[in-house]
């Protein structure tokens, strides 16, 4: 796998997260750190599921991440309001999800960490 800086996770989670307020649910590519990274995004029930598969970003930027959140992934002028899930084991890796739930479709973005989260 392989770790983006910071900045690239928060980019691609906004242009996610840019599809989710226009409802368009088309994976796409975006071009980060010189690489051609495919963002996945997958509707789910009622979940707008988006990741970046094959890629990672360090355990140490999570409190960053968590920070980042709220003032760049909010719907409706500020209703809703996205925060970070804790993280979660998968596997050997750890994972944070970026979560806005609203009245109708949640957005979830998957961050996979390059570690498990007790490590």
């Amino acid at each position: 796998m392989i770790t983006l800086p910071l900045a690239d996770i928060e980019t691609a989670v906004s242009a996610a997260f840019d599809r989710y307020l226009g409802q368009d649910p088309q994976s796409f590519d975006l071009d980060l750190s010189g690489r051609t990274v495919r963002v996945t995004i997958e509707l789910r029930d009622d979940r707008f599921d988006c990741g970046i598969p094959g890629f990672v970003m360090a355990n140490e930027n999570v409190d960053a991440l968590g920070d980042w959140v709220p003032e760049h992934i909010n719907a409706a002028g500020g209703e809703y309001v996205g925060g970070l899930a804790p993280c979660k084991s998968v596997g050997k890796i750890g994972q944070v999800n970026v979560v806005l739930r609203t009245k109708h479709v949640m957005f979830n973005f998957h961050v996979n960490l390059e570690r498990d989260c007790g490590a």
